[in-house]
């Protein structure tokens, strides 16, 4: 029994049309198998792509929210300057917006024991700034006066140097909020020699 097929025979169409229709078909089939290999492997690496660059992305908005949180810090300190020469209502309010800013600026770094460090802070600067103030109430421009504005702007430069410090050296940042507790330790002790009561 020797069955042959015979392409010529099936339906009309001649061998050499059969063995072109189904090199043509395997060949797209081929096509389609590396045209999807090459798709997925494609999409694949944008994906990847895509990760990385929302990964930046949020990475630099985050800095950014942190640099922003950082100056309302900043600025929330400096004016103590102002509220020191205004009177107790404004150096509450201010008290307020360092307070604020400390707390925006721990949210950003989940960072509780320096939120409770800068919170220290504003009770420093109100403290110096109700010295000046009173003593200006009291005196005017006094030596005096002239030494509690002296704490207020220390002390104001010593938050703005440490806020600097915190994106220069990153690696370093324990020992900027034990340096940061121990600078606001020593100016807590000058105000209480300053202070009337211990005159």
């Amino acid at each position: 029994m020797n069955r042959e097929i015979v392409l010529g025979d099936l339906w009309g169409i001649q061998e050499g049309v059969w063995v072109q229709l189904w090199s043509g078909t395997v060949g797209a089939f081929l096509a389609a198998g590396v045209a999807v290999f090459v798709l997925a492997w494609s999409n694949r690496h944008q994906q990847k792509l895509m990760d990385r660059q929302i990964t930046e992305q949020r990475r630099e908005a985050a800095l950014s929210r942190e640099s922003a949180a950082t100056a309302g810090l900043v600025d929330a300190a400096n004016g103590f300057l102002i509220a020191a020469d205004s009177g107790r209502d404004e150096i509450q309010a201010q008290v307020l917006a360092f307070r604020s800013a400390s707390f925006r600026w721990q949210m950003e770094l989940d960072d509780l024991n320096l939120v409770i460090d800068l919170i220290g802070w504003a009770n420093v600067f109100s403290s110096i700034a109700t010295g000046k103030h009173t003593e200006n109430l009291q005196f005017g421009e006094s030596e005096r006066s002239k030494e509690w504005a002296g704490e207020l702007t220390g002390a104001i430069a010593t938050v703005f140097a440490f806020s600097l410090s915190w994106y220069r050296m990153p690696d370093e940042r324990e020992d900027a909020i034990k340096t940061l507790k121990e600078s606001r330790k020593k100016i807590e002790k000058r105000i209480a020699d300053l202070s009337p009561a211990s005159q």
